[in-house]
Parts: structure tokens; sequence; C-alpha cells
């Protein structure tokens, strides 16, 4: 497993990888790094993969975290990346990098093993720029464009066939990033023309939109495993007051429940399933903090997984191993 890989927590860091165990025990860094970030667990649960940059080094690499051993898998071509995904059969890693021959974000994709690197397709949003794989692992959706004119496109696995599903409009740093539905007949994302922010799902052909549960659906959506349900960032009404909370909706539009919100000022998102479906994490901010939480699905046995003092915070993504039992999520410090 991972966990024979991390040492004790060093002392917090601008950026790293954490990883926790699902039930809130224990809680451990991946070490021997000058800075780490972008966890995605592999489908067999035997690496992490992530963005590094190694103690003493200059370039940042995507890493394996594999046993007892750190792994390069490649240099990235610029001074930033992001958005790491595992292909379904976890032999290869898709992400979004700076292209060091000019401006703008591209996103690649290279062997597990480190070979076959393929630039798939250029001006990838940086705001969101995780792609997601089909479950067959034959193509990938991303966001291509600036924020508030992005084009929801696919490309094939092999470069080929970049195709713009939608023209969106997002907000910078608000909003989710493009999911495929687990069946693969659905793509999820967000869209926040004239500021008003909304989930909607479409084919991946580019026909068929529909928007997902108005604004109990609104950001951050989350497919459930079995893809009868998301999870999404939306108005929960509780006790006569509305707040920005964590609902449950089916793909037609039916709210299935709305988890318990937070207090005055507190907003929560970025939701994420358990590969069983039966419980959720999600980030709950208030002011310059932020917590990490666990919860049944049914709404019930809400812990806090961690709490970062003063500017330093748990981020997303937050990836839950295979089996359920960790949670790997990044850590950065806010500016200032």
């Amino acid at each position: 497993m991972v966990a024979a890989a991390l040492a004790g927590a060093p002392a917090a860091q601008a950026f790293e990888v954490r990883v926790v165990a699902a039930d809130g025990g224990g809680g451990q860094a991946i070490g021997g790094l000058a800075a780490a970030y972008g966890p995605a667990w592999s489908p067999d649960g035997s690496r992490i993969a992530f963005f590094g940059v190694p103690d003493g080094g200059e370039t940042l690499q995507v890493l394996l975290a594999e046993g007892d051993r750190l792994v390069p898998v490649t240099g990235v071509a610029g001074d930033d990346g992001a958005g790491l995904a595992w292909s379904p059969d976890g032999t290869r890693l898709a992400f979004a990098a700076g292209d060091p021959g000019g401006p703008g974000t591209r996103l690649f994709v290279v062997g597990a093993d480190g070979t076959g690197l393929r630039t798939l397709a250029g001006s990838v949003n940086e705001d969101f720029p995780t792609p997601s794989w089909s479950p067959d692992g034959a193509r990938l959706t991303f966001l291509r464009g600036e924020s508030d004119r992005s084009r929801l496109s696919v490309v094939n696995a092999d470069g080929t066939g970049v195709r713009t599903l939608r023209r969106v409009a997002l907000d910078t740093n608000e909003g989710g990033l493009p999911r495929w539905s687990p069946d693969g007949r659905r793509i999820a994302y967000v869209d926040a023309r004239r500021g008003r922010f909304g989930v909607f799902t479409v084919g991946p052909d580019g026909r068929g939109v529909r928007r997902v549960a108005g604004n109990r659906c609104a950001l951050d959506p989350a497919w459930r495993p079995d893809g009868r349900a998301l999870a999404c960032a939306g108005l929960v009404r509780r006790d006569g007051k509305v707040r920005l909370g964590i609902n449950v909706v089916t793909p037609g539009g039916r709210l299935v429940r709305s988890l318990p919100a937070g207090g005055a000022g507190a907003t929560d998102g970025s939701p994420a399933w358990s590969p069983d479906g039966t419980r959720l994490t999600f980030l709950r901010a208030r002011g310059s903090r932020r917590a990490l939480y666990v919860i049944g699905a049914d709404g019930r046995g809400k812990r806090l997984l961690t709490a970062q003092p003063s500017a330093f915070l748990p981020v997303y993504p937050v990836a839950w191993s295979p089996g359920g039992t960790h949670i790997a999520f990044g850590t950065g410090a806010l500016p200032g």
C-alpha cells in the first residue's frame, strides 16, 4: 500500500500532499519534497500520482508514491502543472501543464512508466485544468479557453478528434470541472452565463443539454459511482435559512438529500464520493480557514478529518483510495 511510502508528517510546507484514514485516524505527508500537490490515486490503489519538486531540486515533475519509493514519471513541460487523472486501466496519466514554447496550458498524456508522452490539445483553461477520462479510456473531456468564454471539449486519447461540445462561461476559481458519468452517456459541467451558476449534463456528442436541479446544484458536480445521482454545491434550505451547502440530486433534478450545512459565514463545496457511494468528503470554508470533513451519504456521522490553522488549508482535489480506507489531498498556503 501507498501508506508504506509515507514518513512521519513534517512541518507544514507551502504545498504538500497528505494522506489520512477515512475514519479520521492518523495523518501523514509524502516526504522528501520541497513541494507537492494535486494527488490522484491509481485504480488499483498501489500508487498516488502527484506533482512535486524533490527536495533540493528545481524541476516540477509528475511523481508516483509507489510502495516505499518516490518514482519520477516525467518532467512537467513548464513551471506549473495541474490536474492529474489516471486512465481507467491504470496504464496512463493525463495532466495539464504550462507550455515552454509559448503562453498557454496544454493537455498531455503519458504512460505510468514514463514512456509515450504526447500532447493532446492546447489552450486548456488554467482555472479548471483537470481532464476526465471516459469510462472506456478512449476519450477525455476538458475545458479550453478563458473562464468567461470557455469551451467544453472532448479529445481522443491519441490526440485526434478535438471537438467543442458547448460554449460555456465560468467565473475564475468558481464553478467546477467537467466530469464523465460512470456509464459514459453524459458529461456534467458548470455554466455561469449572466452570473447564474448552474450544473448541466450533455451527451458526449454535444446533444441533449439538460439543467440539473436549478440552484440546488450550481457548482462542483460529482457523480455517485453508480451514476444515479450527483453531489454538488448549491442552495440548502434548513430551519428557514438558506446557505451554500451540499445537495445530492438525481440527474433528472430530483432532490435526494441536503447534507447538514455549516453555520453563519460557512460555505461547503468540492464534494467527492467514496468508491462504494456510501460517504462523501467536502471542504468547509469560513473566512481564511478550511476544514475537510467526511459524512455518510445519508447525512449522518459527520467527522472532521483535518482543519489547518491560519492560512494553511486543505485544497481540492481530494482523492479516495479505491478501497475507501484512505483519503489523499493537497494543502496550500493562502497568499499573505
